[in-house]
């Protein structure tokens, strides 16, 4: 799961500041869609330029260094035995929990 999110991550911060697409014209490039939360009245949206993928071929060769660096996974795992840091606790761990009954009498104030 967290390789997952890692992975997620990634593909976001490579296409999250896509420019919009341009017509053979160089106008810039819309679309029409039909929402429920407006009714069916048209609302336009513009179109963005494809994703891209550059991040896996870095992830690729950080792979292939990876294994070069570390020919066996129980010397790798011990490399990061060595190496590994301590992940801070989740941020609700860190909340200030309030009893069920003051959360529902300060919502009916």
């Amino acid at each position: 799961m967290e390789s997952r999110l890692l992975l997620a991550a990634l593909h976001f911060n490579e296409n999250c500041n896509r420019q919009q697409a341009l017509t053979q014209d160089g106008k810039p490039q819309w679309r029409i869609s039909f929402p429920k939360a407006r009714k069916g009245s048209a609302v336009a949206a513009e179109v963005k330029v494809p994703v891209t993928f550059a991040y896996i071929d870095d992830l690729l060769s950080a792979v292939v260094n990876l294994r070069k660096q570390f020919p066996s996974y129980s010397k790798a795992k011990i490399k990061v035995q060595h190496t590994h840091t301590v992940k801070p606790p989740p941020v609700a761990a860190t909340a200030v929990r309030m009893l069920k009954q003051d959360v529902v009498s300060a919502h009916a104030l």
